[in-house]
């Protein structure tokens, strides 16, 4: 049997989604424009008269999406998603930037957590977790996308320099080359940060001249 994308979200988070016009967008795009594309991977049906393709989900695929949409609530941006999914590395980058920003906190800037449920979410990540044969724990109260939110939206917004220092963070944590380089270009501006912020500065830093010592070390072996 096949549902929608309507019809998952309200098999697993008994949400309206056609009440929630930016959340249906949002997992448009994690979806993608072509097939494997994306980070979501429904069966597209050709529709008869053009336009969109109709996009339909089976059973064995509700875990995944649940994990994806839970993920997103924390992450944002689809290449942040695929790299915690795919790249253990990145993954324990990520969870530890969340246990150092959380701390023992049930709320930032409005989005509410079960802490014990998160406890669980975050050890969860921090293991080699099936992703598409097991739901993750929902850290939620409520999914901060209802309020057009994210956790790192969140935090990020808590201090100064709080629009600066997301940016930096959501280019870092999209794992690409141009926006490591953004990433490192912003951090250059921000002197006066500290705690986790401070800590993922430098990190930034150092990724991006080790990046720049090897493309240099390349462009010698070429000559």
């Amino acid at each position: 049997m096949e549902y929608s994308i309507s019809e998952v979200m309200r098999k697993l988070f008994n949400i309206e989604l056609s009440h929630y016009k930016k959340l249906k967008d949002s997992i448009a795009t994690l979806e993608g424009k072509e097939d494997g594309k994306g980070v979501l991977r429904p069966k597209r049906i050709p529709s008869p008269i053009g336009g969109n393709d109709k996009r339909a989900y089976t059973v064995d695929q509700f875990d995944f999406l649940h994990n994806v949409i839970i993920l997103q609530g924390f992450f944002p941006k689809p290449a942040s998603i695929k790299g915690i999914v795919e790249k253990p590395k990145k993954r324990k980058d990520q969870v530890q930037y969340l246990i150092e920003a959380i701390g023992n906190r049930t709320e930032v800037a409005g989005v509410q957590f079960d802490f014990e449920a998160l406890k669980r979410f975050l050890g969860e990540l921090q293991t080699d977790f099936a992703f598409n044969d097991q739901k993750l724990s929902n850290p939620f109260i409520e999914l901060p996308q209802l309020k057009e939110m994210s956790v790192v939206f969140a935090l990020n917004h808590e201090g100064a320099c709080a629009k600066d220092v997301m940016i930096m963070m959501d280019c870092y944590f999209s794992d690409d080359a141009q926006e490591l380089e953004r990433a490192y270009d912003i951090a250059q501006t921000l002197n006066e940060v500290t705690g986790t912020a401070a800590k993922y500065k430098s990190m930034i830093e150092s990724r991006y001249n080790d990046a720049k010592a090897f493309d240099n070390m390349l462009d010698i072996f070429k000559r």
